[in-house]
């Protein structure tokens, strides 16, 4: 039973980047203060879920495979260092080479398919598709073709947020409403409550004003 709550607690202590990411996106606050905070929280948070994979064979109550899984996880960041290396310098090198060929579709094909591609490696390595994601908008960001990505994404950014937030709700069966209302509810109540608790003690305890604080702990209080 310890285990399994424990493992609940995993669960529910990680926040959704992509719903904070679109509705700051949809106030045009990405650039506040407390938007910054909570979104570096919740990329933290998707580097968290390393050592919580090699927690789940003693939550689990098994003694065999925890080297193991510790092993795996120490490569996974070796490879996710080497990964990041190459990126960055194949990326920007691709991106000029696509430039000059002066064709929009292409440009726009190559930027989606490597966001992709580092995507699917770091969910390869045992990772989130959430960091590949980053790593890919973090090498293109400081390349000299910032500017020109993000115009050409753009027209695309709300559909595909779209279908995320779709997929996610079509996992969702409307009968465990009706079958235990007052159980989720309270449930509900307690986890948003206390996360955005917790989130405000932690974030005061790192010196920031409590307005800021405040409007953090709010944003991360969701579930991913």
């Amino acid at each position: 039973a310890m285990g399994r709550a424990v493992f609940l607690g995993f669960m529910l202590a990680l926040s959704s980047t992509a719903a904070i990411t679109k509705l700051l996106a949809e106030r045009r606050e990405l650039n506040a203060p407390a938007s910054r905070l909570a979104i570096a929280v919740c990329l933290a948070q998707d580097l968290a879920v390393v050592p919580m994979l090699v927690l789940l064979p003693i939550l689990g109550g098994s003694s065999t495979g925890i080297g193991a899984a510790l092993l795996d996880t120490v490569n996974a960041m070796a490879l996710l260092g080497g990964l990041t290396a190459v990126a960055w310098f194949l990326v920007p090198r691709i991106l000029d080479i696509v430039a000059r060929t002066r064709s929009r579709e292409l440009y726009l094909l190559t930027v989606l398919v490597q966001c992709l591609l580092l995507a699917l490696a770091t969910n390869a390595l045992g990772l989130s598709l959430a960091l590949g994601a980053f790593l890919s908008g973090l090498v293109i960001g400081a390349s000299d073709h910032h500017h020109q990505a993000v115009s050409e994404v753009e027209p695309f950014r709300d559909a595909l947020s779209s279908l995320f937030f779709v997929s996610i709700g079509m996992l969702f069966d409307v009968r465990t409403i009706a079958e235990q209302p007052l159980f989720l509810g309270v449930a509900l109540g307690v986890v948003v409550f206390g996360k955005a608790v917790l989130a405000f003690v932690a974030i005061r305890t790192l010196g920031m004003p409590a307005w800021t604080s405040m409007r953090a702990a709010l944003m991360l209080s969701q579930v991913g």
